[in-house]
């Protein structure tokens, strides 16, 4: 994380859109870092060295899946992110799409819609697939060699699946990879090769639903990685065309081209990858994961938003005035509290039917941007309008486009 404040010159203040407060983000930066090594000093040595992004969570925290392991194709990370044009505040903490999606999926902000996914599949694929980051793992200080929710038996279980699957028994590896998803439900990995298997099986609905939930928080993998799971490359090249094949024979399936983009990117051809993901997002109009893959694939000049003309400089909000709990309802009975303590810790509750999650962490607040990070890990980023002392318009940034926001409201006698 320490290593994503400093921004790794991604961000050019000069360029800041003028509805942005007229503030020097690399003051903002050294300000909220001050503020959580002085909340958080026994974080601090650790946090120090993980980054909070998602190529190193899998690159440090997955050593036991041993050396056929190599981590995620460079397509996703060689572009500029579209964040980064859009959003300003976002660049200034490195922020990604993926970690927009996962922290806001976490704090209610964001819905997930799998249009691939089918009741009638063995596996439910209606909700994301997040990983838990390292510094959940570390906050809790375990001494055992694995993460909570990583136990010997369901690893050994999915090293087992990878030989059946290296030697062509890929039903039966598809049984041992629910049996080990049954100990390991939120691994990325297991379901990436999941995924995979559906594909070899030419289960390619059940496949492109599979890696939807993975590519809607987190990267794909690389070649290297997807490789070293055959015994020759000439098995996987075969079991590509049969996909192209099917493609060629239904113009109109959406999931397919979805999953060929993905296979695509996977294999180092971005060109062609975002072809697929931008034909898959015109047939699927509701696939906002092949959207956004589209938007952060493309060159960053094709991307770039133009600052908005003669926009208004947002009325700061003095942080004292946020403290309180606040509450708001949402579509579908969704309930939120947001609790802001003046030592600079916040609680976040989100309940919406069986749907019930929660959050604690550190805030900051900067101009109008509130920027909260959950023990968990991630970051949460809002542009707040303070319309009374008891009314308070929340908005995340990076949210999906047309995103009307969160209105706040808190009891008299907290003001």
């Amino acid at each position: 994380m320490h290593d994503r404040l400093s921004g790794g010159g991604r961000f050019d203040g000069g360029n800041r859109p003028s509805q942005l407060p007229d503030r020097d983000w690399n003051d903002v930066r050294n300000d909220w870092q001050q503020n959580r090594d002085d909340i958080r000093e026994d974080w601090q040595d650790y946090r120090d060295d993980a980054r909070n992004d998602w190529q190193n969570w899998f690159d440090d925290h997955y050593g036991w899946y041993g050396g056929w392991y190599g981590g995620y194709a460079p397509g996703y990370w060689g572009r500029w992110d579209y964040l980064w044009d859009q959003y300003p505040v976002a660049a200034a903490v490195g922020l990604t799409w993926w970690g927009v999606n996962s922290i806001g999926y976490w704090f209610g902000c964001t819905d997930y819609l799998n249009p691939y996914y089918t009741e009638s599949m063995t596996y439910n694929y209606s909700q994301p697939v997040i990983t838990m980051p390292p510094e959940s793992y570390a906050v809790q200080g375990s001494s055992s060699e694995f993460p909570p929710g990583v136990t010997q038996d369901a690893i050994s279980t999915f090293d087992e699946a990878r030989r059946q699957f290296f030697e062509g028994q890929y039903e039966m590896a598809l049984q041992l990879t629910d049996q080990a998803l049954e100990k390991m439900p939120n691994d990325a990995v297991l379901h990436e090769f999941r995924s995979l298997v559906l594909f070899a099986l030419k289960r390619y609905s059940e496949s492109a639903a599979a890696i939807h939930a993975v590519l809607n928080v987190g990267p794909g993998w690389d070649w290297k990685t997807l490789v070293s799971l055959y015994p020759s490359v000439n098995i996987y090249t075969d079991q590509f065309l049969a996909l192209e094949d099917a493609c060629d024979a239904s113009p109109d399936a959406a999931d397919l081209r979805f999953l060929m983009g993905y296979h695509y990117l996977t294999c180092g051809h971005e060109e062609e990858a975002i072809r697929m993901f931008r034909r898959a997002s015109e047939l699927q109009p509701t696939d906002t994961v092949a959207a956004a893959l589209v938007a952060s694939l493309t060159p960053r000049t094709a991307t770039t938003t133009p600052p908005p003309a003669g926009g208004n400089t947002p009325e700061p909000v003095p942080a004292d005035s946020l403290v309180g709990t606040w509450y708001a309802t949402g579509p579908e009975s969704s309930n939120y509290a947001m609790s802001l303590h003046d030592d600079g810790t916040f609680t976040w509750m989100f309940e919406r039917g069986v749907r019930k999650q929660k959050a604690e962490g550190v805030y900051t607040i900067e101009g109008n941007v509130l920027a909260m990070e959950p023990d968990s890990g991630g970051i949460m980023l809002a542009e707040l309008n303070l319309k009374s002392a008891s009314d308070l318009h929340f908005k995340m940034v990076g949210g999906a486009e047309g995103d009307s926001g969160i209105d706040f409201h808190r009891d008299s006698d907290q003001e």
